[in-house]
């Protein structure tokens, strides 16, 4: 492998056990692998906060790719080195197509330079809250109004709610809006994630190449929104766990996230 080859990671279902851990193994030789200067980091769909406290073991010793493309931010310290935003005009509008199907969405964006996530609480749907309840306390918490929901410099909107309508707001804006979407199941509840465009961690990931000189990008991952990352790929390993398009776009298939398989790729290809 060429010394100027990314290697990146998606998170959960990943590099993670479904418990969202890393393994001691795991963390032991994904060590050895940044501590050897291989240019190792993740991609990941969570914000840095939450990425930061489950890889306390393994910090990369590059930038990591966080909510699926939309920041590229110091692994060490969570500085955002860029970051792709909605303009006024367009949060505006993507708001107004929640009201029109009667969903308040959780609106994240930057205020003041820092980052949060708003919401109206008593306006949110019965998922939205329980997803909200089990993170209190979240230092981006950010509770408002109706009509200060798209404060600020707007990133990304999220939402759980009902599939027929979440489907109907996804469709207007896949016909109509420049936007990237995703819309998967979270557990039993559907949920709706709507970025800028270009906002995706191939994009993400291609940024990250060119801003360190890398000529090579080789990835892990498990689920839909890493199909992109795949495609942008020089080798793309998907983990045994992984959905089936995703294999097919994989070089291989490895093992599974609960039997470290990305670990002991490293272990059998770089190590």
């Amino acid at each position: 492998m060429s010394d100027k080859t990314l290697y990146i990671t998606d998170l959960d279902g990943t590099l993670l056990r479904n418990d969202a851990t890393v393994s001691p193994y795991t963390a032991e030789i994904i060590g050895r692998v940044i501590a050897g200067g291989s240019m190792f980091t993740y991609a990941t769909a969570r914000a840095y906060t939450s990425a930061s406290a489950i890889t306390r073991e393994i910090i990369p010793n590059i930038p990591a790719v966080v909510y699926n493309g939309t920041f590229i931010v110091n692994a060490s310290t969570g500085e955002r080195i860029s970051v792709r935003s909605m303009t006024h005009e367009e949060s505006a509008y993507v708001l107004s197509v929640f009201e029109k199907y009667g969903v308040s969405p959780i609106v994240y964006s930057i205020i003041d330079g820092v980052e949060k996530y708003s919401f109206s609480y008593e306006e949110l749907p019965t998922a939205s809250k329980i997803f909200l309840d089990k993170r209190k306390g979240d230092a981006r918490e950010n509770p408002t109004t109706p009509d200060r929901l798209g404060d600020g410099e707007v990133f990304h909107f999220s939402s759980l709610a009902d599939e027929v309508r979440l489907a109907a707001i996804r469709d207007v804006l896949k016909a109509d809006f420049p936007v990237e979407l995703f819309f998967d199941r979270y557990f039993h509840e559907m949920f709706l994630e709507i970025h800028p465009k270009g906002a995706t961690k191939a994009e993400g990931v291609l940024g990250l190449k060119k801003l360190l000189g890398c000529d090579r990008i080789v990835c892990f991952g498990d689920g839909t929104n890493d199909v992109p990352m795949f495609r942008a790929a020089d080798e793309a390993y998907a983990v045994d766990n992984a959905v089936p398009e995703l294999k097919e776009l994989a070089a291989s298939v490895i093992g599974g996230n609960e039997h470290d398989g990305v670990a002991k790729w490293f272990l059998d290809n770089i190590l």
